[in-house]
C-alpha cells in the first residue's frame, strides 16, 4: 500500500511530533520561570489552533514529570496520541526522533515538527496544510513569522509574497525547528537535518536548505555587530553540508502573515497580532478543560 492511500485510509490530515522538555529556555514573554504552566499554554493553543484538523500527536516527553501525560491527554484523545518517554534531556537528541517517528508513520503525508514554547492562534493551523498539498513549488511552511524577518540583516528583502486562500506568506531563508513539509520532502532532505546531532545550528541547515542568504558575500557588509555569529553560521553550513550546498535542490520555505504562532521569546515575537490576547484566551480554555 502506497504512503498516500495508507493515509487517506487512516484520516489524519497531519502526524505531529511534539517535543517537551520541562526547563524554561531563554525568556519567554510569559511564565518565565514556570516551565509546566508555559508548556500546557503551548500544547492547550496548538489544539485551538488545529480546529477540525485531525492530527495525530507524538508527544515526546523528556525528562518530564509524570503530570506532563495527563496535560498532553488534556487535550488529545488516548486514540489520537502517543507518549513517548525519553531520558536525553537534549534537543539534538529529541529532533533525531522526530525525524524518525514522522519518517516511519503511515498516518499522515505531511508531518509537523513542533516544540513546547510556541504559543498559537485558535483556528489557524489548517492554511499551513493547504499550502502544502497544493502547491508543489513548496517545500516548507513555517508557523511563525519572525520578527527576525523584518529587522535583521541576514533576511533579504527580497522576499516574495504568495497568496494562497485568504492567507499571505512570505518566502524565507531561516527559521527554527518548527515547521510542517510533505513526509517525502523530509525523506529528500532528512541527511540535512541530521547534522543537528552533530553541533550544526539550525539557521545553517536552512541556509544550506534555501540556499540564497549562504551565497551572498555581501551579507557579511550587511551584518554589523552580528558579523561573528553570521561567520560561525556559513562555516557550519559549509561543514556539515557541502553536498547540498553545491549540488543539492534549492529549497522554498515560507512563513504566513499575519504569523499562525509565535515563539515564546520575548526578543522574538512575532509582529502584527495581540498575543496577549492569545494567552487570555487560551488560559479560559484550560480552565474551561480543568472543570
Amino acid at each position: 500500500m502506497s504512503e498516500t492511500s495508507s493515509s487517506k485510509q487512516s484520516g489524519y490530515d497531519v502526524a505531529i511530533a511534539y517535543r517537551v522538555y520541562p526547563g524554561v529556555s531563554k525568556t519567554p514573554f510569559i511564565h518565565r520561570t514556570d516551565k509546566r504552566a508555559l508548556a500546557e499554554l503551548g500544547v492547550a493553543s496548538l489544539r485551538r489552533s488545529l480546529g477540525h484538523v485531525r492530527a495525530k500527536v507524538w508527544a515526546i516527553l523528556d525528562g518530564c514529570p509524570d503530570d506532563y501525560e495527563q496535560m498532553m491527554l488534556r487535550y488529545f484523545d488516548a486514540a489520537d496520541l502517543v507518549i513517548l518517554r525519553s531520558t536525553a534531556k537534549s534537543n539534538a537528541v529529541t529532533f533525531s526522533m522526530q525525524i524518525d517517528l514522522l519518517l516511519e508513520q503511515t498516518d499522515a503525508d505531511i508531518v509537523y515538527f513542533a516544540e513546547d514554547d510556541y504559543l498559537y492562534r485558535a483556528d489557524s493551523f489548517a492554511p499551513m496544510l493547504d499550502i502544502l498539498r497544493e502547491r508543489t513549488d513548496i517545500d516548507f511552511a513555517t508557523p511563525y513569522d519572525h520578527l527576525d524577518y523584518y529587522t535583521h540583516p541576514v533576511h533579504p528583502p527580497t522576499a516574495r509574497i504568495l497568496t494562497h486562500g485568504e492567507t499571505y506568506w512570505r518566502t524565507a531563508t531561516s527559521t527554527c525547528l518548527t515547521f510542517a513539509t510533505r513526509k517525502a520532502t523530509l525523506r529528500e532532505t532528512q541527511h540535512v537535518f541530521r547534522t543537528f546531532i552533530q553541533n550544526n545550528y539550525d539557521t545553517s541547515i536552512w541556509f544550506a536548505l534555501c540556499k540564497s542568504t549562504v551565497w551572498n558575500p555581501f551579507m557579511f557588509l550587511r551584518s554589523g555587530m552580528d558579523i561573528l555569529w553570521l561567520a560561525k553560521t556559513f562555516v557550519k553550513a559549509w561543514l556539515f553540508t557541502p553536498a547540498q550546498l553545491l549540488f543539492g535542490r534549492r529549497r522554498t520555505l515560507v512563513a504566513p502573515m499575519p504569523s499562525i504562532a509565535t515563539h515564546a521569546e520575548i526578543t522574538g515575537i512575532a509582529p502584527a497580532v495581540d498575543w496577549q490576547r492569545v494567552v487570555e484566551e487560551t488560559e479560559r480554555y484550560i480552565a474551561a478543560k480543568r472543570v
